[in-house]
């Protein structure tokens, strides 16, 4: 058997409890969730399962001690560059699947430790007959985030980059740097990201790209609608605010900013409380109640508008717990704490 896109996996109890043979590919799948695979067919004897480096990404509470899984015969795993499995947790699982006779696995770097893994088969898997390592190659990708030295546009892939804990070259303009780079990117603008090879423009879409590439574009189709719902109900505020920057007379854009705030505002902060209440799923993020780059992109456009009237959220509590609960996610309080301090 074979799954393609997310589950619940309590869903293959319903498809057949006599499952002896599962493979696991393309869907978002965590090391744990061997135990809720193993609980919804327990008649299973071979599993192969690729499984992706995922955060955010929840399922419903279980026994906090893993269960025995006693009928697991054959057992192929694929682990991605990266990793958060240790020997360690290995162990733990292993200790649990007492009549595993054939184990496979696909790995790098730190579970490549021939050592280790004598010590773990002879202590946890007496059973054992058939053992194979394999290693994996990685091709080194250069990816590169050019903008200027400010946060504006290409600020939320950044905070996209460190929510995902990935490595990048973060390359900063000066204003009088600019034009000698101007000709190399594509549309003569910033930001754009350089990806193996290629430079892709558009703001929102490197960011959809990157969030897609971590995990934080939604879990599914429905939840990526959602979250290009929310996305683009903040593009409309930001249409709204345009105008007031660009006017150059002191008067008139004293007239639009008044405007911006008693009017444009409100209404399309009426609008993104809505749309948390409605797809967040009674939490503090706005789609499916975990981290997804529409937080990110309200919490990075926010920014701006609170430095201009701080005072702005306070009477959508729900919406002013959003960008807290941002801030609270360590790897984004670590990158808040040091990047470049930039008036806007």
């Amino acid at each position: 058997m074979s799954v393609s896109s997310s589950v619940n996996w309590s869903d293959l109890a319903n498809v057949s409890s006599n499952i002896e043979h599962l493979t696991v590919s393309g869907i978002y799948c965590k090391f744990e969730d061997l135990q809720y695979i193993f609980i919804s067919t327990p008649r299973l004897k071979y599993l192969d399962v690729d499984l992706i480096n995922i955060i955010y990404l929840h399922y419903d509470e279980i026994e906090k001690n893993i269960i025995p899984m006693s009928t697991f015969r054959t057992l192929i795993l694929y682990f991605e560059q990266d990793s958060p499995i240790t020997m360690n947790i290995l162990r733990e699982y292993f200790n649990c699947m007492p009549v595993l006779k054939h184990l496979e696995i696909k790995a790098h770097s730190k579970l490549l430790d021939g050592n280790a893994w004598k010590m773990l088969l002879e202590t946890s898997l007496p059973l054992l007959t058939h053992f194979i390592l394999r290693t994996t190659l990685f091709r080194v990708q250069k990816t590169g985030l050019h903008n200027f030295n400010n946060r504006g546009r290409g600020e939320v892939s950044r905070l996209i980059f460190a929510a995902g804990g990935q490595k990048y070259e973060d390359i900063r303009y000066e204003d009088d740097e600019w034009l000698l780079h101007k000709a190399k990117m594509p549309l003569g603008e910033m930001p754009v990201l350089e990806f193996d090879g290629t430079k892709l423009p558009q703001s929102k879409a490197i960011a959809r790209f990157l969030a897609k590439q971590f995990q934080l574009a939604g879990r599914n189709n429905l939840e990526q609608g959602k979250v290009d719902a929310v996305v683009d109900t903040i593009e409309d505020l930001i249409t709204k605010l345009i105008p007031v920057f660009d006017e150059q007379d002191d008067a008139k854009r004293e007239e639009l900013s008044k405007k911006f705030f008693s009017e444009e505002l409100p209404k399309h902060l009426q609008n993104l409380d809505v749309l948390l209440k409605e797809f967040g799923n009674g939490g503090l993020f706005f789609v499916g109640n975990h981290l997804t780059w529409a937080d990110l992109y309200f919490y990075n456009f926010f920014e701006t508008i609170l430095g201009i009237n701080e005072n702005c959220l306070d009477t959508y509590p729900s919406l002013k717990q959003n960008r807290e609960e941002v801030e609270k996610q360590p790897k984004i309080a670590e990158y808040l704490k040091n990047r470049p301090k930039t008036s806007i």
